[in-house]
């Protein structure tokens, strides 16, 4: 980003700092930081998984971040952004025994946007154990402090999967001229198995402008491609979901047979039509998960898309967007967004409960028709947030109608969610209708 967006102002106001006039223009990117890469310094922990979880702290500190880790813990590193003078390599974290000051590495920046952005890691292994932790995390003192996120690598017992990570930073905005318009992909490698897989992506972003800092909602896309797949598209899962302005995700991705490499890319665009100005955001770290064999487990979902209420498809007239990945327990996520209301849902445990083969279809996977033909069904439960209030439990289930066959359209496929416990939850939430633009697929488990 090149310019003060209107979220920064808000932040630096709440801060008590002087709100500046920054250049509009661009600086091109000459120190080598704007990008991810290996983490430098840094063993990579061998492990079964990994997890990630995340908060903000723009609109004040501290902030807390709950993870509940499904094993021993192996190796628990944190990652934060700040903005605006040279960064912050310190940072306050209590596990609930006493507060512990940290000094992390600079894995990148200040990046040369308007105000500079500045990336840190430290390992906080000691500090976090197996099963459900409550970190306090702040104590930043930068200019803009955007959030914090942790990533655990864990060990539940079962045999050890492919574990890569990238940190640094990375910043995007369409409007910003080259290089700065987009990210760089990152890549990772892993053994080849003759059947399909599902691995977990997890990723950090920070300053994606949101609903509560008055930005409004900003698309994004994250792609990636596996093999000779065509890539899969994630749109819109951006939106502060750990609080203003930071975004954690955690992705299961499907990894076809043969497939040796994926590349992920973030991407400042709106590709479903929305017509909100996309996402400036910088992204901090992405991390790979990818089991040796395939999971057990039913089928499993891909895709997103939105739900039109109002008058089927009328430009900004989008009810809901949502997307995500839903694979074997207890991998799976969804990010639901409600845009006439503001509200946010983001499931962060995802469990398929069963599968159906509508009357008269020939099973998950198979080519798709029209007017109730080669439809399937797939149920799936979980636990969430709604409005970063955790613990909220939700059912749901997918329709997957059949591919749009070179139509943007796809009117048989369907999308319901609705929580189901409105003290845990602090409220309802329900996100139900076809799909006049998007896209599900229900694939068969092997």
């Amino acid at each position: 980003m090149t310019r003060l967006e209107p979220s920064l102002r808000q932040a630096m106001a709440i801060a008590g700092l002087a709100v500046l006039s920054f250049s509009f223009a661009s600086v091109a990117v000459a120190d080598g930081t704007e990008t991810l890469g290996p983490p430098a310094g840094v063993t990579i922990a061998s492990g079964t998984g990994i997890v990630a979880r995340g908060t903000g702290l723009s609109m004040g500190q501290p902030g807390t971040i709950n993870i509940n880790v499904p094993g021993t813990v192996q190796q628990a590193l944190l990652y934060w952004t700040v903005a605006g003078g040279t960064g912050d390599n310190t940072i306050e974290v209590d596990p609930g025994s006493g507060l512990v000051m940290v000094t992390g590495t600079t894995i990148g920046g200040p990046v040369t946007t308007t105000p500079a952005q500045t990336a840190h890691r430290a390992d906080i292994t000691s500090l976090v154990s197996a099963g459900t932790n409550s970190l306090s995390i702040g104590g930043l003192t930068a200019p803009i402090n955007w959030g914090a996120g942790v990533l655990v690598i864990y060990d539940d017992g079962s045999n050890a999967a492919t574990i890569d990570i990238r940190d640094g930073i990375d910043t995007a905005y369409q409007k910003d001229p080259p290089p700065l318009t987009t990210t760089i992909p990152q890549t990772f490698s892993f053994p080849a198995t003759t059947d399909d897989r599902i691995a977990t992506l997890t990723m950090f972003f920070s300053s994606v402008s949101g609903t509560t800092s008055g930005g409004g909602f900003r698309p994004s896309a994250i792609s990636v491609s596996t093999g000779g797949a065509p890539p899969q598209v994630f749109d819109n899962l951006l939106d502060s979901l750990d609080g203003q302005e930071w975004d954690t995700l955690n992705l299961p991705i499907t990894i076809p047979a043969g497939a040796a490499l994926l590349s992920v890319q973030a991407l400042s665009v709106d590709n479903l039509g929305i017509g909100n100005t996309p996402a400036s955001f910088a992204w901090a770290a992405a991390g790979l998960s990818v089991p040796p064999e395939p999971p057990p487990g039913l089928c499993w979902i891909t895709g997103g898309g939105f739900i039109d209420l109002i008058d089927n498809d009328t430009a900004g007239s989008k009810s809901f967007t949502f997307g995500g990945n839903v694979g074997p327990p207890p991998h799976g996520s969804w990010q639901v967004v409600d845009h006439d209301t503001g509200d946010k849902f983001h499931a962060h445990t995802v469990s398929i409960v069963s599968c159906e083969v509508l009357p008269g279809t020939t099973g998950p996977g198979q080519p798709g028709g029209k007017d109730g033909f080669d439809k399937n069904k797939a149920n799936f439960t979980g636990i969430g947030s709604l409005n970063m209030k955790d613990g909220c439990p939700f059912d749901g289930y997918v329709i997957d109608g059949g591919e749009p066959q070179g139509k943007k359209t796809n009117d048989n496929d369907y999308f319901h969610l609705e929580t189901t416990d409105a003290a845990a939850c602090g409220g309802s939430f329900t996100a139900s209708g076809e799909l006049p633009g998007g896209n599900f697929q229900i694939h068969p488990s092997k």
